[in-house]
């Protein structure tokens, strides 16, 4: 046949030189590209067709010759230029389906998805759509991938759908029906629907496995079956990938398997699937996250001290590896959690130095710092937190940070820098959790820099800070107020107003208010006011009898106190009371004692 061609060519080229006005020119010209075009001379075919569309000599051949054109641009791989040859054609045989189809897939394999769009809906309005033939089914097919390829995925689904595959059988066109099925799966596994795309993958896998992309439906299906958690079948799709993927893609296979069964909760096959990766294949891009993901197992195990040594040998096997500085900062992590504070704070350090700009700097520094405070080094703790302050003003940490080296610094009696650095935090994180307590700690450094005791500074914010509305400051208020009748014998007049203020809550808090009591009935006793003294203990007793041990002391001291005042009469009556509720009890027998001292 080749040789029919290039005789045909011979004569056709002598005859067109020869009579150049003959009425027979444009068809012998035509031929003549034709056959140049037909044996693969495609810059020679254009010549020629170039030559008769610029002088205007195609006669009735005119618009074969721009067909011509357009096809042998496709062979030169010009589309722009086919794409216009085809349009310059399309006004001479609008209704041909043919033309339109080559006109959007030129559009198509130009990435124009836009213009595939606009074509295609201009097909629909000329209702040349209507009839199902080849080529009709074949624009339904690339506006469809057009649409998912622009992120239509609905729309470019209700174009697939048409395309059945008894259609695509009666059409000749059972080569695409794989090739619908997958972008099905594909558009719907980008809507997040994985059933559905897992349902289409799956077809491709079991029906085309002589397809071009059933490997990559194998993988998909994987993942779809992961993501919608049905992590037995993604394993099955994973292994299926890898066992006939390519060796660039195998070991990609084998990892997303073992990630399946590691999700399906088979911690140890997982772990040898991991293990096998790194080993039998150091080389793959894989081989570093394998090695990771098995550190990770061995955390999850416990395996606290092989975890630490696959984290390592990330780190020495992979240093350009992304995960190198993870690896590296896991291990100090690891041996936080392992108690062993100055190997962890050595690992941060090491981490440090070996990524001075990583994401995790910060982080470092700040559980470097936790190793220190365990190891007792204040100031290493304090160094490595001003470190982070220094470095990372856009850190998570900051507010910890600052507090925790406020807090030190208080611990350590340096009430001014924490003060500094509590102030810090109030003023930086006025809206954060961290500025109530700030507050706090502000007002009771203030105190301790006056020269007021710690524990009365800290008791002193408390009740200016809740009152009397929690029992916790209830408790702060007798608390002071024992310091000053204890220790600050000088304050015994701001302890009785702390103790008549929570003793008028007897209705409201009895249990507090009865304690306050008790201690006002300390407060007359200090003050030699033992008839007093013996009411306020004869009422602490009566106030709150839940409290049973605060019942039967307040009953002894009311006797001790009435003895005192000169009242046996009521001495008697509280020992009574004491047989009465603490029978044979200790407390009983000191009641006796007392009265019998008396006599």
């Amino acid at each position: 046949m080749a040789g029919r061609w290039k005789a045909a060519e011979e004569y056709l080229k002598e005859f067109i030189f020869t009579f150049p006005n003959s009425d027979y020119y444009s068809s012998a010209a035509w031929m003549y590209a034709y056959s140049l075009y037909r044996s693969g001379q495609f810059p020679e075919s254009k010549s020629v067709i170039d030559s008769v569309l610029a002088n205007g000599t195609g006669g009735s051949y005119t618009t074969d010759f721009i067909l011509l054109s357009a096809r042998v641009f496709i062979k030169l791989g010009d589309n722009s230029s086919a794409l216009a040859m085809f349009k310059e054609y399309l006004p001479f045989d609008n209704s041909n389906t043919e033309i339109w189809f080559e006109i959007i897939k030129l559009q198509f394999n130009l990435r124009d998805y836009t213009a595939v769009s606009g074509t295609y809906q201009k097909l629909i309005n000329r209702s040349l759509t209507d009839n199902k033939n080849q080529f009709v089914l074949l624009i339904e097919y690339i506006a469809g991938l057009a649409d998912i390829a622009e992120s239509r995925y609905r729309e470019g689904l209700d174009k697939l759908s048409y395309i059945s595959k008894d259609i695509t059988g009666k059409a000749g066109l059972d080569s695409i029906s794989p090739y619908i099925a997958y972008y099905r799966g594909w558009a719907f596994y980008k809507l997040s629907d994985y059933e559905e795309s897992s349902r289409w993958f799956k077809l491709v896998a079991d029906e085309y496995s002589d397809s071009r992309v059933f490997k990559d439906a194998l993988y998909f299906a994987g993942w779809s079956c992961y993501l919608m958690g049905d992590y037995s079948m993604a394993s099955k799709y994973f292994a299926d990938f890898s066992s006939v993927a390519s060796t660039r893609d195998k070991v990609k296979g084998l990892f997303f398997y073992g990630k399946s069964v590691y999700a399906a909760g088979n911690v140890n096959e997982a772990e040898l699937i991991f293990r096998n990766i790194y080993t039998e294949y150091p080389y793959d891009l894989y081989a570093d996250d394998a090695v990771f993901e098995h550190g990770q197992i061995m955390e999850e195990l416990g395996e606290y001290k092989l975890a630490v040594s696959v984290y390592e040998k990330l780190y020495n096997r992979y240093r350009t590896s992304s995960l190198a500085e993870e690896s590296l900062f896991k291990v100090g992590e690891l041996y936080l959690l392992l108690g062993m504070y100055g190997e962890a704070r050595n690992a941060f350090y090491f981490h440090r130095l070996k990524f001075p700009k990583g994401v995790l700097g910060d982080v470092s520094l700040y559980w470097g710092a936790e190793a220190s405070e365990k190891m007792g080094e204040m100031y290493g703790e304090i160094l490595l937190l001003e470190k982070l302050l220094d470095g990372y003003p856009d850190s998570s940490f900051r507010p910890n940070a600052i507090q925790k080296i406020a807090l030190t610094y208080a611990g350590e009696g340096e009430y001014r820098k924490a003060l500094t650095f509590y102030s810090d935090l109030l003023t930086n994180y006025s809206e954060s959790d961290y500025a109530a307590d700030a507050r706090s700690q502000i007002k009771k450094l203030n105190l301790l820099l006056s020269g007021v005791d710690e524990s009365e500074a800290e008791l002193r914010v408390l009740i200016e800070e809740k009152g009397t509305g929690t029992e916790e400051s209830r408790e702060a208020y007798i608390e002071l107020a024992r310091i000053y009748l204890y220790k600050l014998n000088s304050r015994e007049d701001k302890a009785f107003e702390l103790l008549s203020t929570v003793a008028s809550l007897r209705d409201k808090y009895p249990a507090s208010a009865s304690k306050a009591v008790y201690y006002l009935g300390d407060y007359y006793f200090l003050k030699k006011d033992y008839a007093n003294a013996a009411k306020s203990f004869i009422d602490a007793a009566t106030i709150y009898p839940e409290n049973r041990d605060l019942m039967a002391v307040s009953m002894l001291r009311a006797a001790e106190m009435a003895i005192a005042a000169g009242d046996r009469q009521t001495a008697v009556k509280m020992v009574n009371l004491l047989e009465i509720n603490f029978p044979s009890s200790e407390w009983l027998k000191e009641g006796q004692m007392i009265l019998e001292r008396a006599k």
